[in-house]
């Protein structure tokens, strides 16, 4: 009841929050151990309020930036040896 109060109720009833003036919360973090249904109650969320998800594998995130790191440095290293 707590997660739909505070991600469903928002986007159906702006207009209770904005008369009570107190502001949504921002963003929600899930956590627990793998197989703990974290990813499903997101997407029941989302489906019951008409909101897309969009899921995001933190460690396939960490490799595209150990990536983009790796490339700063090599240009990093590439402008000291030219000077």
């Amino acid at each position: 009841m707590k997660l739909e109060q505070s991600i469903v109720w928002p986007i159906r009833h702006p207009e209770l929050f904005a008369r009570l003036g107190c502001r949504p919360p921002r963003g929600h973090l899930l956590y627990g151990p793998p197989g703990c249904s974290k990813t499903m109650i997101a997407k029941a969320l989302a489906t019951e309020s008409d909101l897309n998800f969009i899921a995001v594998k933190v460690m396939q995130q960490l490799g595209y930036l150990n990536m983009f790191l790796m490339k700063i440095e090599l240009n990093k290293n590439l402008k000291l040896k030219t000077k």
